[in-house]
């Protein structure tokens, strides 16, 4: 194939596949700029960057050789220099976050943490935490796609100090911005101005309800594991509010989060956030059981945990089952990530139970995933 039909197939793949769930690209702007007399390329410095990422990505979503997404990170990195420091955009933060998410997903967590890091520092000196009266009044699809970067880097730093017990870098209490409208990039132009969204699955959906869920995830963080001072009235209140916290969250997403008639690009994103909605239920049950109170015994904690594991197991197996057609490497990711960790709370829970030797304790662990077989 020539190089201009493997460009094509690559970053068709990470707007079809990637850019749905974690929308840090404008798509009809990023396409005007690969156009032969398009001049977009030539006056953004990290435009080459961005491509080289979507090209990465996009093989690595379909499966390819390694080293050849391998060598599209390698031309990317490339073209940043410590120079990019000295003045930060909106570009460099996108590419910079694009870097920082792809190295997470290719087994290289750290160095993954720190460009993520690097794409914090560089949005919040350029205000993307805060919105002016200027701001707004902008372009509006400029407003839309600042809002998106930011709140797409706010999750991915929530999820990774979630998985790694790292401190949160972004405290949700210090951004003033709003999130994203639910419009997909043409709709930002189409629709008009007095309507702000619409109602329907979009580019923005997943995002922007797993953006909620990430600002319950770092309480979590913040309230129960990073907390040194919990006492037993603490920890009531902390679980009963996260609790309350979780349900609404579940409440208030848009109704085609259940639906079964939704568009097919949109079932990959949406099985992801509901995955990652159980994984942070797990976790919030697990860490109830290290902080046993008159609202929540530590038996109960450990009963709901199990039940939560075994409701994310069975979700991401029925969704690989019925959706086989729709697998890509990026839900294969996450259906392996909530998965592991579901199966090792059964397993710690087998563990921990022949340790205090209360294995005959009604709906614990074991007859939970004799039911999972």
């Amino acid at each position: 194939m020539s190089s201009t039909v493997i460009s094509t197939t690559l970053v068709d793949a990470y707007f079809s596949c990637y850019n749905t769930s974690n929308p840090v690209l404008d798509e009809p702007d990023f396409r005007r700029s690969l156009g032969r007399d398009s001049g977009n390329s030539r006056r953004d410095p990290y435009f080459g960057v961005q491509y080289q990422l979507v090209l990465a990505i996009g093989h690595w979503i379909i499966g390819g050789d390694e080293s050849f997404h391998a060598s599209f990170y390698h031309a990317a990195r490339a073209q940043l220099s410590l120079q990019c420091l000295e003045s930060g955009s909106l570009s460099l933060v996108q590419a910079l976050l694009l870097i920082g998410n792809f190295l997470q997903k290719r087994d290289r967590p750290n160095t993954g943490y720190n460009y993520i890091g690097l794409a914090g520092r560089i949005a919040v000196g350029l205000g993307l935490h805060r919105e002016t009266h200027n701001d707004v009044t902008q372009d509006r699809g400029r407003v839309q796609l600042r809002r998106r970067v930011l709140w797409i880097l706010f999750y991915i730093e929530s999820g990774f100090a979630l998985t790694t017990g790292r401190p949160c870098l972004i405290d949700d209490d210090a951004i003033e911005t709003p999130l994203p409208a639910n419009l997909d990039d043409e709709d930002v132009v189409k629709v008009e101005r007095n309507k702000t969204e619409v109602g329907r699955p979009t580019v923005c959906s997943a995002m922007i309800v797993q953006s909620k869920l990430a600002i319950i995830a770092n309480r979590l963080q913040r309230d129960l594991f990073a907390s040194k001072t919990v006492n037993s009235e603490g920890a009531a209140h902390s679980i009963k509010a996260l609790e309350e916290q979780l349900l609404d969250w579940r409440v208030q997403i848009p109704a085609y989060f259940y639906s079964a008639d939704v568009p097919e690009w949109f079932r990959g994103p949406r099985a992801i956030v509901m995955w990652k909605e159980q994984n942070l239920r797990m976790i919030f049950w697990r860490a109830c059981k290290r902080n046993p109170n008159a609202y929540l015994s530590g038996e109960e904690a450990s009963r709901r945990s199990y039940r939560t594991a075994l409701e994310n197991i069975r979700e991401i197996a029925n969704f690989c089952h019925d959706y086989d057609d729709l697998l890509h490497q990026n839900i294969c990711w996450y259906a392996t990530y909530c998965s592991f960790q579901a199966a090792l709370v059964l397993i710690l829970g087998q563990l921990e139970e022949r340790h205090t030797a209360s294995t005959n304790t009604e709906g614990t662990s074991l007859p939970l995933a004799t039911g999972l077989s």
